[in-house]
């Protein structure tokens, strides 16, 4: 599938909107700025697919650090939300917080740094984030061509291509769900399914690209 044949629509972020989760009809958002070149921004962000309206948390941490988002998972638990973030301070000093998630707020509970526990499902080149379509199904990102993603994070300019697929966790089946041929966005790194429409997250710049699917 070729994002030409495709509805497409541009949604400004802040800079960076590496990852994102459904919760109802918003996405959370994880936004951090990686061009060196680029003052360093971060934050994270809900935005309404109903009305498109954004709003940014206010992020309350138990001790000021350097905050850099890089992963996102939703806890619902005893009607409350929790929200766990990787925040990447640095390559040898990752670690994932807990924040207890309010409306407009996000309150730290705790830090983590335990190493993760890994499980192949599927054998993908430059696979990114995974997040469920349904019961069956999971939509993987992919970056293919990684040469092309390292000239791009040095330079914009350069393009590089992703693929989005579709997974079936019972058969290890993978299909293509959405290719755009280099030609709408570059490096995407994450993919969620609402109302018929397909919201794709990228690293660098200020956008999410909103598909419509046929």
């Amino acid at each position: 599938m070729i994002g030409q044949e495709f509805e497409t629509v541009r949604i400004e972020i802040s800079a960076g909107p590496e990852d994102l989760i459904l919760d109802g009809n918003k996405l959370i958002i994880t936004n951090a700025e990686r061009r060196p070149e680029n003052e360093h921004t971060s934050g994270i962000w809900s935005l309404n697919l109903d009305d498109n309206t954004k709003t940014k948390f206010e992020l309350i941490l138990k001790k000021e650090r350097k905050f850099s988002p890089l992963g996102i998972s939703l806890l619902k638990l005893a009607n409350k939300k929790y929200l766990f973030i990787l925040n990447y301070q640095s390559k040898e000093n990752p670690e994932i917080i807990c924040f207890e998630m309010y409306e407009n707020k996000l309150i730290e509970v705790k830090s983590f740094h335990n190493e993760l526990i890994k499980e192949t499902i599927v054998k993908l080149k430059g696979s990114d984030n995974i997040r469920a379509l349904d019961d069956v199904n999971l939509l993987i990102a992919s970056h293919p061509k990684i040469l092309k993603f390292i000239g791009h994070a040095k330079n914009k300019v350069k393009l590089s291509p992703f693929v989005i697929y579709k997974v079936n966790l019972k058969t290890k089946e993978k299909h293509i769900a959405f290719d755009d041929n280099d030609t709408l966005l570059s490096v995407g790194s994450t993919a969620i399914s609402y109302k018929n429409n397909l919201y794709i997250a990228q690293i660098f710049e200020n956008l999410i690209l909103k598909v419509k699917l046929k």
